[in-house]
């Protein structure tokens, strides 16, 4: 635990594999997410959608990109994977905050401020809890310079992941871009999950 390659999960009372693993080799990502098919998902995306594709976990109070395939065009949205973004303030990190417990990201939000050290980046509950509010009730958050300035996020949850992890896809690009191509970037992201990912009710027959 202590060089973060496990997590202990206080509702299960397990170990998991944290994302530095993922991020340790290729194998170790075709080993994860073979059954799920998120690489040809997020393939499938950038395909259509022509921007930096993302996919994004909970590591403690951050969110961190597992994987990331970036835009061919010019103007597109750097990441890398391993990337950590907190969950309070960021695009992927808010649509992980949106499939917990009001109770646990209360306990997040608070985490969060206490582990940061300038005062004018911590966030009040309240503001969170506005932005979840609407991330649940039509499925995806659209963020808007949110943890860089120019650069858009349109992040979803993913229905069925391995390991008990949520994980969240996630276009990027520049905000303008992604305003003019909001509707078909939905429909994208939509379809490819339905397409590429199995059913829930499925597994759990």
């Amino acid at each position: 635990m202590l060089l973060g390659y496990l997590e202990y999960d206080r509702v299960t009372r397990t170990y998991l594999p944290t994302m530095r693993i993922a991020v340790l080799g290729r194998w170790v990502a075709d080993q994860l997410f073979n059954e799920f098919k998120m690489l040809p998902l997020m393939d499938d995306l950038r395909e259509r959608t022509r921007e930096t594709i993302i996919l994004g976990t909970q590591s403690e109070i951050r969110a961190q990109y597992v994987h990331v395939l970036r835009s061919p065009q010019p103007l597109s949205y750097s990441a890398e994977p391993g990337s950590l973004r907190p969950l309070t303030r960021s695009g992927v990190g808010l649509v992980l905050l949106s499939t917990k417990s009001d109770a646990e990201i209360d306990t997040l939000v608070y985490r969060s401020n206490y582990d940061e050290a300038n005062r004018a980046r911590r966030v009040a509950l309240k503001e969170v809890m506005e932005k979840v509010t609407v991330i649940r009730k039509q499925g995806y958050f659209f963020s808007r310079h949110l943890y860089t300035e120019g650069v858009g996020v349109i992040a979803m949850p993913l229905p069925v992941a391995p390991y008990n992890r949520t994980f969240v896809i996630a276009l990027g690009g520049p905000v303008r871009r992604l305003e003019k191509n909001l509707s078909s970037n939905l429909v994208a992201m939509r379809r490819a999950i339905k397409a590429f990912l199995p059913d829930p009710s499925a597994l759990r027959r």
